[in-house]
């Protein structure tokens, strides 16, 4: 069987490089780099996708991630109170970050936005220049643990300053997040289920704003700092579940 098959050169059934290479392209199918000393032949083996089930516990994995990146960066804003009267209130210190730590509304507009803001923009455009060529899934999990500590300092703050070094150290965490995961995502579920899953994971901005909103409850029962704290241990759980989970198809 093996003697009938008709080649021409390196390509069966005498397709061609190009030919094989605008195959694969037109199927949306990535297309393996050529390797030094490797035959022609191999040089436009698509690169086989991820399981159906393996696609859906990335995909799962990397939605808490960006549930978590959203729940983290508005968590401040459940934390303050600058209505009069509020900072003066009984127990106002152990709810309310503003009147524990002991700054107004200006400083915090700084806070939540300049210094966030003023690291996460241009570190996103580096940020997806690293997705390229480093280990997507290792960089998801590394990201998500660094912003963790970054909330776990902003539960012990005791200073202004800190406040602000917390939120540019979160930004700058947070910016690797989308880069990794939209181009890992791409990798790993077929074509026709790429816009669907996108949009799943484009939801964690609203499921994390949701759960965010939900931490003005736990700061009244538990204390502003109980509450960050507990965000950050929750990160920090899901960074080694996302250590276990995750896998990159470039990764070696």
């Amino acid at each position: 069987a093996a003697a009938s098959r008709a080649f021409h050169g390196p390509w069966p059934m005498g397709g061609t490089a190009a030919g094989t290479t605008g195959k694969a392209a037109a199927q949306g199918l990535p297309l393996l780099e050529p390797q030094p000393g490797a035959s022609p032949a191999h040089h436009a083996l698509p690169r086989p996708r991820a399981s159906c089930m393996s696609a859906t516990v990335h995909a799962s994995v990397l939605l808490l991630i960006y549930v978590h990146n959203q729940w983290s960066r508005s968590l401040i804003s459940y934390l303050v109170d600058f209505s009069p009267g509020a900072s003066e209130a009984p127990g106002a210190p152990r709810a309310l970050m503003n009147a524990d730590v002991g700054f107004g509304a200006l400083a915090y507009s700084a806070i939540v936005s300049l210094a966030f803001v003023a690291v996460f923009a241009p570190l996103s455009l580096f940020a997806g220049c690293v997705a390229d060529v480093t280990d997507r899934a290792a960089l998801s999990a590394y990201a998500l643990a660094a912003w963790s500590l970054a909330t776990a300092w902003q539960g012990a703050a005791r200073q202004l300053w800190e406040l602000v070094a917390c939120r540019m150290l979160l930004g700058a965490a947070q910016a690797f997040t989308t880069p990794a995961a939209y181009t890992l995502l791409a990798d790993l579920t077929h074509p026709a289920r790429r816009g669907c899953v996108n949009a799943v994971y484009a939801s964690g901005v609203y499921l994390g704003a949701g759960v965010s909103a939900l931490s003005i409850l736990a700061a009244r029962s538990l204390g502003w700092r109980a509450t960050t704290e507990a965000v950050a241990i929750g990160g920090l759980a899901l960074a080694a579940l996302a250590a276990l989970a995750l896998r990159d198809p470039r990764a070696p």
